[in-house]
């Protein structure tokens, strides 16, 4: 009996552990993204409607593709809906980015790092609260526990964003909270995939 939990355990451990390494991926291209903005040709600087700016935008990109190629990898949904998931990421992250800085901004004063925390908080609160239940919304079958989760995981990572006031050039610190942001909230992601069944290939399904 034991050992069987034993075995359980590392079961469930196991899906987390690589979704983690996954969002850790995720947050560090990211911000690659964001840091080369100008090198690549991708930068811009728009707030007509919406604040938009490389840093508002990729890492929410990011995480999406990454997390709807995983579903389509281990055949837990089809192309539209990986795609509705990738544009539910983005809206998420865009809500958590505005969030953010616009405390942040009212905030700032010689002591850096409690803004960058007490603005980080309520900002993955934000975002993990709406990419949660618009991922109830469209995967219906996943179960209460990932809203929970993600949304508990998600509040305390935003805390991390105190990180990129360590570094004085805002280069390093970031990158950091990138990629423990999106690695810590993805390994909770692995109660998603434990509740969605593999669908059947299709030659399967005409054998």
């Amino acid at each position: 009996m034991a050992v069987s939990h034993v075995e359980q355990g590392t079961n469930n451990r196991a899906p987390a552990l690589k979704l983690g390494l996954l969002g850790a991926i995720s947050g560090a291209l990211a911000w690659a993204l964001v840091d080369n903005a100008d090198a690549l040709g991708l930068n811009f600087d728009s707030d007509r409607y919406i604040m938009l700016l490389p840093v508002g935008i990729f890492p929410g990109v990011t995480f999406g593709v990454a997390i709807a190629l995983t579903l389509l990898a281990t055949r837990r949904t089809r192309l539209p809906r990986a795609i509705a998931y990738a544009i539910a990421s983005l809206v998420s992250y865009m809500a958590a980015f505005h969030v953010g800085f616009t405390i942040l901004a009212k905030l700032q004063s010689d002591n850096d790092l409690m803004p960058y925390i007490v603005a980080g908080l309520p900002a993955g609160f934000a975002g993990s609260l709406l990419l949660g239940l618009l991922t109830r919304w469209l995967f219906p079958a996943a179960g209460r526990r990932l809203l929970g989760r993600s949304i508990i995981a998600g509040t305390l990572a935003g805390a991390l964003l105190g990180l990129a006031a360590l570094d004085p050039h805002n280069s390093w610190g970031f990158l950091a909270f990138f990629v423990l942001w999106q690695a810590i909230y993805a390994a909770t992601l692995s109660s998603l995939l434990s509740d969605l069944p593999p669908r059947a290939r299709a030659s399967e399904v005409t054998a």
